[in-house]
């Protein structure tokens, strides 16, 4: 039966569309590669409340990568039919499971502002994800020693030794991705900036081993950028806005830069 719900989310009015192709109950696996498609320039918007957010999945920038795909259309409509002014910025989301093209969410969501709107969307999502229950480990019994087969002793922690660093001992591997337009610049500005940190890179191209993902994405005059770990575990992320793409992605970088230098320090 389909069921019209309506959920108050702070300032945000959340409503469940009813859909006979929706996934009913269907949770996201944690780390879940995901694609966000442009929305109307609001996919930036929706980036950023997800990575302050702390949601546990995986931005990619190729479709061909993702396991699930975020779409939908940003709009602003009035809020009632007596004042023109009073508008609210609204966005109908649908989450799709790209493999199985099943539709595992679809929401429409109205806010006061576009980064309350983002931070609804980014929640809503984030009660999808699947929380892993604990498991306990198994016990192993040790059998005993034979008298005939003496116990090896286990080699001296001091005599371990970590594995080879890669050829450049001392730079740091990133692999850079996201919105083409000024990624260049980004990426020369992070460059740099890690470079006088202390902290010198190297950029390895798709497919190569890299240190931490960094995801850079541009709407207009708004910039975010974060950087995730071999595991996708978000380390740094940043936002900045200003009256030019150029500038806003270089100070993107710079900002990024130092909290990357700060998370190696500590």
């Amino acid at each position: 039966m389909n069921v019209l719900r309506a959920v108050s989310l702070g300032f945000c009015l959340a409503v469940v569309l009813p859909s006979n192709a929706m996934a009913q109950g269907t949770l996201i696996p944690p780390n879940s590669k995901v694609f966000l498609q442009h929305i109307d320039g609001f996919g930036t918007d929706l980036l950023a409340a997800l990575i302050g957010a702390n949601v546990p999945v995986v931005i990619v920038t190729d479709r061909m990568d993702a396991d699930l795909e975020i779409g939908g259309r940003k709009q602003q409509r009035n809020r009632s039919a007596s004042y023109a002014s009073d508008l609210i910025d609204e966005a109908t989301i649908t989450i799709t499971d790209i493999h199985t093209a099943t539709v595992i969410d679809a929401f429409t969501l109205t806010a006061a502002t576009r980064d309350k709107l983002a931070r609804a969307c980014a929640n809503r999502l984030n009660d999808r994800i699947a929380i892993p229950k604990p498991t306990e480990a198994p016990r192993v019994s040790t059998p005993a020693p034979s008298e005939a087969e003496p116990v090896q002793s286990s080699p001296s922690p001091a005599t371990i030794q970590p594995s080879s660093p890669p050829a450049a001992a001392n730079s740091i591997r990133l692999f850079v991705q996201g919105d083409f337009n000024r990624l260049a610049d980004f990426t020369e500005t992070l460059r740099a900036n890690l470079h006088a940190l202390g902290m010198p890179i190297r950029v390895v191209q798709r497919g190569e081993e890299y240190d931490y993902n960094i995801i850079f994405a541009l709407d207009d005059t708004n910039a975010s950028a974060a950087a995730l770990d071999r595991q996708g575990v978000l380390v740094a992320s940043v936002i900045d806005s200003g009256f030019r793409a150029k500038g806003v992605s270089e100070g993107a970088a710079r900002k990024l830069a130092k909290r990357m230098a700060s998370f190696k320090r500590d």
